[in-house]
């Protein structure tokens, strides 16, 4: 039985402020992506911006990595480590908030599998520290690792724990369906 879930979520005003800052860098930096003169290429304000949508934790490690472009001027390097500073004081996210109200909704005792998707591997991060802290169990699946690892990880998901935490790649050729 498969069950998908949308849930609506508002931001927390630090985490909509946090967005919007980086939204607001985006886009002054955005006339001069793609021109040829200095600054940041377009595909990495795209994914800058869809960092910031997942979470501020998938965030701010790009936030670092741009602040250090010799490319850009001193003041927005600066601002780049601002955002970067402003992300890491969020200490909760209400999205993973919200992951975990549904996962305490949970019938107890229940054999369902559970698989959250993620597209950043920080966001992956920062879930499993988020559910360990919560008393839950996953297994944890990511591009990086080896295919022994997956194929462990695959394997512990279908045969003792309830969780799989994974990024894009958990879908990309792997049979779920046990």
């Amino acid at each position: 039985r498969r069950q998908a879930t949308t849930v609506s979520i508002h931001q927390s005003p630090q985490e909509k402020e946090f967005y919007e800052a980086v939204s607001a860098f985006v886009r002054s930096a955005w006339p001069e992506s793609g021109s040829g003169r200095r600054g940041l290429s377009r595909m990495a304000l795209q994914t800058l911006l869809m960092e910031a949508g997942s979470s501020p934790f998938g965030t701010t490690p790009t936030l670092r990595k741009l602040a250090e472009t010799r490319v850009l001027s001193a003041s927005e390097r600066q601002t780049l480590r601002d955002l970067a500073a402003a992300g890491d004081s969020i200490a909760e996210s209400a999205k993973g908030l919200a992951l975990l109200k549904l996962l305490h909704a949970l019938p107890k005792g229940s054999e369902d599998k559970v698989i959250i998707f993620t597209k950043y591997l920080e966001t992956l991060r920062y879930l499993e520290i988020l559910l360990q802290q919560a008393g839950f169990t996953s297994a944890v699946y990511h591009g990086e690792m080896s295919r022994a690892a997956k194929d462990a990880c695959i394997a512990a998901f279908e045969t003792r724990l309830p969780i799989l935490l994974c990024t894009e790649a958990a879908g990309e050729g792997r049979n779920l369906q046990f």
